[in-house]
C-alpha cells in the first residue's frame, strides 16, 4: 500500500504542475480585427511586432488609411472593455498599437 501512495503522489507532483502549462487558446486569431488586416492583405499576425504592423500600413499609406482609422476605432472601443494584462503582446494588441501609431503620426504630419 505504502508503493500505491507513493506513485499517487509522484503523480500528482509531476503532472499538477504541467496541468498549468497548456497553451492558452489564441482568441485575438478569431477576432474581427485580425480577420479584417488579414482580409486587407496582411497575412499572418500571430507573431508580427506593432512595427512590422505599422511599416505594412506605411507601405501604402493612400490605402490603408482608412483600415488603420477603423481599426483604430474599433481598438478604442475595445479597450473600453476589460482585457487581460497580456493583451498589448497579443496579436489583436500589437495591431491595434500600429494603427494608432499610424493615425496619430499622419493627424499630426497631416498626410
Amino acid at each position: 500500500m505504502s508503493r500505491f501512495r507513493y506513485l499517487i503522489g509522484f503523480a500528482i507532483a509531476v503532472l499538477l504542475p504541467l496541468a498549468g502549462c497548456s497553451p492558452a487558446p489564441n482568441s485575438a486569431s478569431g477576432s474581427k480585427i485580425i480577420q479584417q488586416m488579414q482580409a486587407a492583405g496582411s497575412g499572418p499576425l500571430d507573431h508580427a511586432s506593432s512595427n512590422t504592423v505599422f511599416n505594412w500600413f506605411q507601405a501604402n499609406q493612400a490605402s490603408r488609411k482608412t483600415l488603420a482609422a477603423s481599426v483604430n476605432q474599433q481598438c478604442a472601443d475595445l479597450k473600453k472593455a476589460a482585457l487581460p494584462a497580456s493583451w498589448s503582446e497579443s496579436p489583436e494588441g500589437q495591431v491595434c498599437a500600429a494603427a494608432h501609431e499610424f493615425v496619430t503620426v499622419h493627424a499630426y504630419y497631416g498626410r
